[in-house]
């Protein structure tokens, strides 16, 4: 009888938990579905599976079939709406492609009064050397030299922030035929150096995915939105310092400038010097004589950093980019490299974007790396 009346009780309790869900939903409004803890995520790893004959990607195709099925693997936990950005090693041919430079050069004359420079510095031909049989003897090549190795050494010197797979475009004098002219040469960077011709190199790339519910299956699939071509390193100079100072200068409190010279050449809203051509992190600097609105008191210097990488983050994005890219490339990543004092160490950093097309904006996408 005891054991009877057990297992009524403990049908009763079943169907009173069984209830509870029409209950609360119908009188309180309470959805007990909606308080299931969900694992919408975003990750950014390195593909770490298994890769194509050879080693590398090769098609668009391979990476969303490939890596789609090692994320289902790697996450097997992710909810609808989780993201991953992926780094994939793909082997690409940039020079047989539509290439698009990210460096332009024309080798400069020492002598030329039309070439812009300095007069008093050596040219560039001059410093490939000026003995007979160098490019500096005249100024211009013949086809007697060299003319790769000249050519690769000077990119070498002259782009020491490029990455591999970046793309550099170099006019020269050639002489010929009694008279010279001007040639142009595309060069890519490889793990050896700068090569000349299409040279099949293996570059990183970066996957965006989204875990999505495929129409067909009816089951959760990782879905490749996006494949990024590689990167473009972009330098800031002191025009691109100016923007910043002119930004702050036109927009923030005047306890921001640094008013002791005139013209203001320095401001401690991003922490930008035109003058110096670099970003000022001294956490001492802008905590004590920067801080008219006392946005920094009580704070630590990890937390004042973070700041000034926030800050510095979307002056890239809103002033430095859009001045500098004329036409935004959504498969690409712009590497912009800045020069800082202080900080977390003085030295140069770059910051990763990329252009989001339905924004029409750079999104950041990775935070400051030392070079």
């Amino acid at each position: 009888m005891n054991m009877k009346k057990n297992i009524f009780a403990l049908l009763v309790a079943v169907l009173c938990l069984a209830s509870c869900d029409d209950y609360n939903k119908e009188n309180f409004g309470i959805d007990d579905d909606a308080n299931l803890i969900s694992n919408v995520a975003n990750y950014e790893t390195v593909y770490a599976g298994e890769y194509p004959e050879g080693g590398s990607f090769t098609t668009k195709h391979e990476v969303d079939s490939i890596v789609s099925e090692w994320l289902m693997d790697e996450f097997y936990a992710a909810d609808e709406g989780s993201t991953a950005s992926i780094t994939v090693d793909f082997l690409s041919t940039p020079l047989e492609e539509d290439a698009k430079p990210a460096m332009l050069d024309t080798l400069v004359s020492s002598y030329d009064p039309e070439t812009p420079g300095d007069p008093s510095l050596p040219g560039d031909y001059d410093a490939m050397g000026t003995e007979s049989g160098a490019p500096g003897k005249y100024d211009n090549f013949d086809s007697n030299m060299d003319i790769n190795h000249y050519l690769g050494v000077y990119l070498s010197q002259k782009h020491m922030y490029a990455k591999v797979g970046d793309i550099a475009s170099v006019t020269f004098k050639y002489f010929s035929g009694g008279g010279a002219t001007d040639q142009t040469r595309l060069y890519v960077l490889t793990e050896s150096g700068w090569e000349y011709g299409s040279t099949a190199i293996v570059v990183k790339r970066y996957a965006k995915f989204t875990l999505m519910m495929s129409a067909e299956t009816k089951q959760l699939e990782w879905k490749l939105q996006r494949l990024l071509g590689g990167s473009k390193v972009i330098t800031m100079d002191t025009p691109e310092y100016k923007l910043l100072v002119d930004w702050t200068i036109a927009n923030k409190p005047e306890g921001y400038l640094d008013t002791r010279y005139s013209p203001i050449t320095s401001e401690y809203w991003f922490g930008s010097s035109s003058s110096y051509a670099n970003i000022n992190n001294n956490y001492y600097t802008w905590t004590k004589y920067y801080d008219p609105e006392l946005l920094y008191v009580d704070l630590s210097d990890e937390e004042v950093q973070k700041i000034m990488d926030e800050r510095l983050a979307t002056g890239i994005s809103t002033l430095i980019l859009p001045a500098v890219v004329s036409e935004p490339n959504p498969d690409l990543s712009y590497v912009v490299v800045y020069k800082v004092y202080g900080g977390r160490g003085s030295g140069m950093y770059g910051m990763t974007f990329i252009y989001d097309t339905t924004t029409s904006s750079y999104v950041l996408t990775s935070a400051p790396v030392a070079q």
